[in-house]
């Protein structure tokens, strides 16, 4: 172009570099699928959590230093280079927690990749396992193939503790569930409302916490009892800012109860017994 050499383009596409998708504790070789597309022999260079135990001009072959996000870039005489993204060793997670309105019974925990350039379903995950415990007490346990992230009732547990599995390992993770629900409704201690006796196996009032607090006049103001398994098992209304309703007849268990404020939803948990 206008007397000035220019290094020669060559079309490649991005998946003729060909291998292994996931490594462990065994070396792993990459070649190309067609050497006459390739415009010349490369040179070869990895991530610093990868170690060349051999290579050619066409192949290399690698083995593992440490987990995490691999790469392995070939160079050509003409400087294009192709890269390959790889996983290495155990899984590798963040757990991000999503909390729901205006169906706030129930909630997400998901498992995100702590790494830039691969998502979660490329580290080569088989299983995981989603289990929530309280002072030793486990009050769910989720098994899940292929899948990376559980839907959780709103409970008395205070903390999840996640695994994810490829075929290299199982990574653990622990979150704490109680920290990020009570951060998701706002926290007890906003509540207008307070909500006794809890437990109960009869009636169960709700009064205002502060009397100075009094909703504006006109507010449509209501309450809605949910289980665990996010069914509604009553309704009814709260008529200055009072009202009593039975949990006769509830199975015992832990149960969620929705104050809605006009636009706003305040929420409590009620054991039954």
């Amino acid at each position: 172009m206008d007397g000035i050499p220019q290094a020669p383009s060559f079309p490649m596409q991005e998946n003729l570099l060909v291998g292994s998708e996931l490594i462990c504790n065994s070396d792993a070789t990459y070649t190309f699928s067609d050497v006459c597309k390739i415009p010349s022999t490369v040179t070869w260079s990895i991530s610093p959590n990868l170690q060349i135990v051999s290579s050619t001009g066409y192949s290399v072959t690698v083995s593992q230093i440490s987990n995490g996000q691999g790469t392995i870039t070939a160079t050509f005489q003409n400087g294009q280079t192709v890269t390959k993204n790889i996983w290495v060793g155990k899984p590798s997670f963040n757990l991000e927690y999503n909390y729901f309105e205006p169906q706030p019974v129930k909630s997400t925990l998901n498992m995100v990749s702590d790494q830039p350039n691969l998502n979660i379903t490329q580290q080569g995950i088989t299983s995981t396992t989603f289990v929530g415990t309280s002072d030793g007490v486990t009050y769910f346990n989720m098994i899940k193939s292929g899948l990376y992230g559980c839907r959780a009732n709103l409970s008395t547990f205070s903390k999840v503790i996640a695994t994810a599995t490829n075929a290299c390992g199982t990574t653990t993770v622990e979150f704490d569930w109680l920290s990020a629900r009570q951060a998701g409704n706002g926290g007890s201690n906003s509540n207008v409302y307070k909500v006794y006796p809890n437990p109960s196996n009869d009636i169960v009032n709700i009064d205002l916490r502060n009397q100075n607090n009094q909703s504006e006049n006109g507010a449509t103001i209501s309450g809605e009892l949910f289980d665990m398994m996010g069914q509604s098992k009553s309704r009814f209304q709260i008529i200055n800012n009072r009202v009593s309703f039975s949990v006769q007849g509830l199975n015992k268990g832990i149960y969620v109860l929705k104050i809605y404020i006009n636009n706003q939803v305040e929420n409590h948990q009620i054991a039954v017994e």
